[in-house]
């Protein structure tokens, strides 16, 4: 099953409400519920058998924040690699 069925399965859709209820319904970085929020996944290894580290409930600005930097580390790696 690729990842995109995966998150609109009814398997996930449990995973993340349990998280989500874990997470008191509030971003785990700034802790708003103003918000939308997601489950991130830290890693995949997982997938389809997450465990509660396998996830963080975040925010639309700290996921976007979070993926923004993560770019721009993959960017300045890719750079010292290849200077």
């Amino acid at each position: 099953m690729s990842y995109f069925d995966y998150i609109r399965s009814d398997s996930w859709q449990r995973v993340r409400k349990e998280a989500m209820r874990k997470a008191k319904f509030r971003c785990q970085v700034c802790g708003t519920r103003t918000e939308k929020l997601c489950a991130h996944h830290n890693n995949y290894s997982n997938l389809g058998r997450e465990r509660p580290e396998d996830l963080i409930i975040l925010c639309s600005s700290c996921h976007q924040l979070f993926h923004d930097r993560l770019a721009l580390a993959e960017t300045k790696t890719k750079e010292a690699l290849y200077a």
